[in-house]
Parts: structure tokens; sequence; C-alpha cells
């Protein structure tokens, strides 16, 4: 029971990304995409039934049609409209819907972040606000206090990108386990960025995977720069929030502005908000390396923030 107190943000936390979860999986259960350049088709038999229709003789053809003639319509010049501009979903199709049907695609990028920084908050602040902090470092040195505090701050860095692969999972699942580029949905990351990957999917599903964990890091590490200056709960969580809205309109306007001026490279690469559906991002190495510096940089900020222990003290004890 003490256990489950100490550890009581931490999985109401749990409890709130399995909520997101569970209400993932509804929605990619019953709104599964079914994409055409014209008619949006209620199940998978249309498709099915017109690649078999195609491969038999005519006799054979009048047999199918009439078996499906309440259900379907099958005849040549459909057959070739369905197969020609809906294949069936893949698995990153019935993923990349559910990250852009509706409000959702407005809700994720803030939403995520708001659940993210709350536990690291939470447990930061009420650390430096029991005033604890001479006692414990009584018992160890400054240094091993500090990468302690950190490690606890990233305690649930995992639990984002494990949801990712979960619903991802799922997508797959739905999809009949079908990985297929000619299944994605037109004009997101899945055509663009395959192009250049359809022999290297292994690459761009570490590669994606790998930046979300990054910016979950990132907000992490905003997180203490904040909690290192102020030990309020509700402030340091608001400012937190605010600053990853700053941050993200910083790397977004300037670096992006940047290299589209001096290295002809769509801003869109500097998108901290694309990073779960892609869009207009055609170079994975560049949104790569970008993430990867910009996760540095503020873990080299988060760092130097507790560099001063003195000034730590004070702010702890007043």
């Amino acid at each position: 029971m003490r256990k489950i107190k100490k550890y009581k943000i931490e999985i109401i936390t749990y409890l709130l990304f399995i909520i997101f979860v569970l209400f993932s999986i509804y929605k990619m259960w019953y709104c599964r995409p079914y994409y055409g350049k014209g008619k949006k088709y209620e199940n998978d038999l249309t498709y099915e039934k017109c690649g078999e229709y195609i491969k038999l003789n005519e006799t054979e053809k009048i047999e199918l049609a009439n078996k499906y003639e309440h259900k379907i319509e099958l005849s040549d010049k459909y057959c070739d409209f369905v197969l020609s501009y809906s294949p069936p979903d893949s698995a990153y199709s019935i993923y990349n819907s559910f990250l852009i049907s509706s409000y959702l695609q407005y809700i994720i990028p803030f939403f995520v972040p708001l659940i993210i920084l709350f536990p690291v908050v939470y447990v930061i602040s009420k650390e430096f606000r029991s005033k604890n902090i001479k006692n414990s470092l009584v018992r160890e040195d400054y240094k091993k206090y500090i990468i302690n505090l950190f490690k606890r701050a990233y305690s649930t860095v995992w639990v984002f990108p494990l949801i990712i692969v979960i619903l991802f999972l799922i997508s797959a699942y739905l999809s009949n386990w079908n990985f297929a580029v000619s299944g994605s949905v037109a004009n997101h990351f899945i055509d663009k960025v395959f192009l250049t990957l359809t022999t290297n999917k292994i690459l761009f599903h570490i590669s994606y995977i790998v930046i979300i964990l990054l910016n979950v890091g990132m907000y992490i590490n905003l997180s203490l720069i904040v909690l290192s200056k102020n030990k309020n709960l509700i402030i340091s969580y608001i400012e937190s929030y605010l600053l990853v809205y700053v941050f993200w309109a910083f790397i977004y306007i300037g670096i992006g502005n940047l290299l589209t001026k001096n290295f002809n490279i769509h801003s869109a690469h500097a998108n901290l908000l694309a990073i779960f559906e892609w869009d207009s991002i055609t170079n994975i190495n560049i949104f790569l390396i970008l993430n990867i510096i910009c996760y540095l940089f503020t873990f080299v900020i988060a760092i130097l923030s507790y560099r001063n222990k003195e000034k730590l003290i004070m702010m702890c004890e007043k």
C-alpha cells in the first residue's frame, strides 16, 4: 500500500495512457479508413472480390457477379476503377488515418506533452518542496544527487513510445499485416518517405520511434530547466508547458527559415509538431539529425541549470 501511495502519480499517468490507448483502439477499430478517388467502401469485400473477378473467364465472371449482386457491384469497368484507385488499407494508412482524423490531429501533439510533463513536474517539485535536499546531500555527493534526480525525471520516458508501438501493431492487425506502400495515404509522409525507403523500412521504423523518444526527452529536459528555478507545482507545470510551445516556435520559425533560405530544405523538417504524421517531411536523415541536436541542446541546458549547488539549495528552502 505504501508503494502505491509513493508512486500514485506515476500510476495515474499510466492509467491516462491506458485510457488513451483504449480510445485509440476503439477509434481505429470502428473508423477504419477506406481511400479512393471517388467512392469509399464499407468493407474490404469489394476490393477482394474485384481481385478475383478480373482473373476469371467470362462465364465465371457472370457467376461471381450473380452471387454477390445484392452486396457489391462486379463489372470490368467498375473493378478496374476499384483496383486502380482503392488499394487495400496498409498498416501505415490505418495508423496515419487515426493520427490525422478529425480533431485528433490537433489534440495529440498538444495533449501528449501535458501527460508527459505532469509526473515529472509533480515528482521533482515534491522533492524540492520537501526541503530534504540538505539531508540527502549528507548521504551522497551533489553530482550523484543530480544524476538520481534526472533518473527519476526520466523514469516514464519509455511509456509513450511503447504506446505508439502498440497502436502500430493494432494497425497492422487491422490491415491483416499488410505493409505494402501502395496501401498508404496519399499526400502524407507514408508515400513521400517510402519513395526512398522501400528497401529499408527498418530504418524508417527505428527513426520514427527514436524521434518520438527524443521529443519526450526534450519535454522532460525543458521541465527540469523550469524546476531548477521554481518548485511550485502549478506554476512550474504551466511554465514547462508554455516553454515547450516557445521551443517549438523557435525551432520552426528560426531554424526552419534558416534551412529554407540557406540550404533549400523545406521548413517542415524543423516542425517538431510533425513527429507523429511527418507531413511534408521528405528526408529522414535531416529530420532525425535536427531532433537529435534539439534534444542534446535541451539536455545540456538542463544539466547546466543544476550546476550551482548553493542556488538550488536556496531555492528549495524558500
